[in-house]
């Protein structure tokens, strides 16, 4: 008698391609259980969207359910060479053995106010809503330590605030 039930689904070999299914009882209290898709199908719309709109700057856009406070964490998507691995070796010299700066793995809060309109924002007003995504994606590439130069970022922040204030 689990509240809620989660099922994992694992294909193929070394792909990432967990699926987390949230079950609900069926309308009309018949007591079977059935997947609630519903649950999923906005923040799926909205990774896609995402991608589409980040393009090469992401590697893959997915929704989080470990995310509280924060709307979009950035993380590494090589999983042998961190960020800061990367930082170190450049650090030390040897540009070569870092590579080059692998784009990394967006993990959004569907739950977060931030998220929720900006969902709403994509129907409405498609060109703020790409520069609030460049933002987000900005904004959690400077917690993770990988945005390298912030210039770009501090232009668009300046261009979303005129927009706020209607300058």
């Amino acid at each position: 008698k689990a509240p809620s039930l989660r099922v994992y689904c694992l294909y193929g070999t070394g792909v990432p391609t967990e699926r987390a299914y949230h079950y609900a009882r069926e309308p009309g209290g018949l007591g079977r259980w059935a997947i609630d898709t519903s649950r999923n199908d906005e923040a799926t719309s909205l990774a896609g969207w995402l991608k589409l709109t980040l393009g090469e700057a992401v590697h893959e856009v997915r929704s989080s359910k470990r995310l509280v406070d924060s709307p979009v964490v950035a993380l590494d998507s090589d999983k042998y060479m961190t960020a800061s691995m990367r930082r170190t070796l450049k650090s030390m010299g040897r540009d070569a053995m870092a590579g080059e700066d692998a784009a990394p793995d967006l993990e959004i809060n569907p739950r977060h106010p931030v998220i929720v309109k900006l969902n709403q924002l994509r129907q409405n007003d498609a060109a703020l809503a790409g520069l609030v995504a460049e933002q987000l994606n900005d904004q959690a590439r400077l917690a993770s330590g990988r945005l390298e130069d912030p210039r770009a970022m501090l232009q668009r922040m300046n261009a979303l605030l005129s927009k706020v204030v209607g300058a």
